[in-house]
């Protein structure tokens, strides 16, 4: 099984092969609840998809989040997703790349309230710590800094350690 957390309400188009899981009902979501307590059995999940979704977990619930995601996937399994990168954020502004309001949406998201809102952004060592701290492997950053369309992303990849 592949499993999208936090695939998000304007899901259009769902990929086949993968399950749509978010924390609101909507016309493509296949599992409704929160991210901290997938009703999924242990080690039944080959592949989680997070994009722009870890950055929206409140930091006081990292470690019980990450347990979870650990918790479904299978050994080997691959966490994979996309998160703004803090660092080329700051260096954008700085070169005056980008303005206040577009590096505040960056660091802050919509600012509309949960769970729209960013908790924490991450450099490329601060999400490896992360992960690594939480019973995954070293984290590939292969994929980044994200498209054309996106180049303030870090895109990354990590497999359940065993």
């Amino acid at each position: 099984m592949k499993l999208d957390i936090g695939c998000g309400l304007n899901l259009k188009t769902p990929v086949k092969e993968w399950v749509h899981l978010d924390g609101d009902a909507g016309p493509n979501i296949d599992i409704v609840t929160d991210f901290g307590n997938i009703p999924l059995d242990d080690n039944s999940v080959d592949e989680i998809w997070v994009g722009d979704v870890i950055e929206h977990i409140p930091v006081w619930r990292q470690t019980e989040v990450l347990a979870e995601w650990r918790r479904i996937l299978k050994p080997h399994g691959i966490l994979n997703g996309t998160t703004p990168n803090l660092e080329y954020n700051i260096q954008q502004y700085v070169k005056k790349e980008i303005d206040l309001n577009w590096l505040l949406q960056n660091l802050y998201g919509d600012r509309a309230g949960p769970p729209h809102q960013h908790y924490i952004l991450f450099t490329m060592q601060t999400l490896n710590t992360l992960l690594t701290s939480h019973g995954f492997s070293t984290v590939d950053y292969n994929g980044s800094p994200g498209n054309k369309s996106n180049p303030w992303w870090l895109v990354f990849k990590t497999i359940k350690a065993s």
